[in-house]
């Protein structure tokens, strides 16, 4: 059984620019920008990313973070279930010898979205085969070697995981569990053919796994157009944006009462806490965010690429999040914790209230909606810094002369002179105590 990339679309240039910075396309740090993200250079930060084939060549992200005015960033290939000599100067390189192949393009993007966003970082590469035992293996390496964030952009729709098709299931279930038990929040993009999320077209309606798991935030794509100073000047859901409902997994609370609106048939449905059902159709929604998925440019094989798809927006949403905890001193977000600051906090998203993501040839799918939908999920951030502010303050609001606002920072005095920093708050909720930070 292969398991896909989330790449939509490459093409070279046919003149080669003089830099990866190009009208009409996007680079990480101009996203950073447009979407107001706290500045940082992710230092202190390990970051893991899962790659199931193809190679890498180190020249290429050098030279796309010299167009962009960064330093070379730190990358350390580690080998999974490869054989006994495998090196990452030999073997990793070489493997790169077909470079218009998805795996090897899949590698260079997700180094290069991490990177670009948090250049000081230290990020991981896990590379197995195209298996789902070596998936599991990467994800359980990256958990044991701590990692503070992960990345996944390959995925598989949930049909062929189910009868009578397999009966695989969540066979990632437990390394993800992991992952989650570690306080390691893990970004899997969505897909990039809509509401089928596989390249058949033949599959209507089957969420993208292990997007559609609840123990990740599952990422979806938009399309953006940057303004004068790389601020937003408008973006729009993208019709290719992996989203739908899960069959795997019931509805968690945090979704508790969202609903989804079909297209063309516009029929709404209100999703419930803990309810899992194929007719009429309940489960976890997904994606959760989204962030752009249309092309970005690189380096791949010395020449400058534009590339798509939610395999580019979901290491930008992971790099954005290593922001946040370098920023944070360290301290990582419990993933249920932060997945209920992110459907609290909506007026931190840009909600994207038009299109659908309808795959053709059965062309069924999802309407864009004002609130969550199954196509782009709560939507993109809106601001940055404001996000930010309300994860790191748990959701604890203190009033001042302006109203509510939330604390950025906690912490409680142990002496006459000296502060010590909050690692953990329990909140006290109807069913008993809860950690919220």
């Amino acid at each position: 059984m292969e398991i896909k990339t989330s790449i939509n679309s490459f093409s070279e240039f046919e003149v080669q620019p003089e830099s990866i910075v190009q009208p009409g396309y996007l680079t990480p740090p101009q996203i950073a920008t447009a979407y107001n993200i706290p500045a940082s250079n992710g230092a202190g930060v390990k970051v893991g990313i899962i790659s199931l084939g193809g190679g890498y060549q180190v020249s290429d992200n050098n030279q796309s973070l010299s167009d962009l005015g960064l330093p070379n960033a730190t990358i350390n290939a580690i080998p999974i279930d490869q054989t006994v000599g495998w090196t990452p100067a030999t073997n990793f390189s070489s493997n790169y010898s077909t470079p218009n192949g998805s795996a090897s393009l899949e590698n260079a993007l997700d180094l290069y979205c991490v990177s670009a966003m948090v250049p000081s970082a230290n990020i991981n590469i896990y590379v197995g085969l195209n298996t789902l035992g070596s998936f599991v293996n990467c994800i359980n390496h990256a958990v044991s070697d701590n990692c503070d964030v992960i990345s996944i952009s390959w995925g598989i729709d949930e049909y062929y995981l189910v009868s009578p098709q397999s009966s695989y299931g969540d066979f990632l279930g437990q390394a993800l569990a992991n992952a989650v038990a570690n306080n390691i929040t893990t970004f899997c993009s969505s897909g990039d053919y809509g509401s089928e999320s596989d390249t058949t077209g033949t599959i209507a309606l089957s969420a993208g796994y292990p997007a559609s798991s609840p123990n990740v935030i599952g990422v979806g794509g938009t399309s953006l157009t940057l303004g004068s100073g790389n601020i937003r000047a408008s973006e729009t859901a993208n019709a290719s944006s992996g989203g739908g409902i899960s069959t795997l997994f019931s509805v968690p609370k945090y979704q508790n009462n969202l609903s989804y609106t079909t297209y063309p048939g516009n029929v709404t449905q209100t999703l419930t806490s803990g309810t899992l059902s194929s007719s009429p159709l309940i489960g976890r929604g997904v994606p959760d965010i989204s962030a752009p998925m249309n092309a970005y440019t690189l380096y791949f094989g010395g020449s400058i690429v534009a590339v798509g798809g939610t395999s580019a927006s979901t290491p930008v949403m992971a790099g954005m999040l290593s922001r946040f905890i370098s920023l944070n001193h360290g301290r990582r977000f419990p993933l249920s914790m932060l997945k209920q600051l992110l459907y609290q906090n909506t007026q931190d998203f840009y909600d994207l209230t038009t299109g659908n993501n309808a795959s053709p040839p059965t062309s069924t799918g999802y309407k864009s909606t004002v609130g969550w939908d199954a196509v782009t999920g709560l939507g993109s951030i809106a601001n940055g810094v404001a996000l930010y502010q309300s994860v790191t303050s748990a959701g604890i609001t203190i009033k001042n002369g302006s109203g509510w606002q939330p604390i950025q920072n906690i912490n409680i005095k142990t002496g006459p002179s000296s502060w010590t920093a909050v690692n953990k708050v329990w909140t006290k909720t109807a069913t008993g105590w809860v950690q919220t930070f």
